[in-house]
């Protein structure tokens, strides 16, 4: 009475899929249970999760309407920038002329005080 390689061969397959079956129904059982726990916790919450999806719509209009003014309100601060930037270095080129002409003035001034009150020879 031998045990051929066939039957041996069968016997590990069988020990193998008892095995697997075990698994599975482990694993099916652990799965039931917290679909049960997330079902539980569902209906135990209904009532908020009612409310909140019944807001979803207004909150995402709102929503909307803020990033429309965030946008708008980004457009007219580069624009901002850009004017004040300009204006800016105008006040500077402004300021540069007005200089120069101040010290052209005060030259002409200090030599006309030189030739009415400077030595005469």
């Amino acid at each position: 009475m031998y045990i051929s390689f066939a039957e041996a061969g069968l016997f590990v397959l069988f020990v193998l899929a008892v095995i697997i079956g075990v698994y599975m129904i482990v694993v099916l059982h652990k799965a039931a249970k917290t679909l049960n726990q997330v079902q539980g916790i569902l209906t135990q919450q209904e009532p908020q999760l009612t409310k909140t999806m019944t807001v979803l719509p207004l909150l995402l209009e709102n929503i909307n309407e803020i990033v429309l003014e965030l946008k708008s309100i980004t457009g007219v601060a580069a624009e901002l920038e850009t004017a004040v930037a300009s204006q800016f270095l105008s006040t500077v080129e402004n300021l540069q002329q007005s200089l120069q002409a101040f010290g052209s003035l005060t030259g002409i001034f200090f030599d006309m005080i030189k030739a009415i009150f400077g030595k005469k020879d």
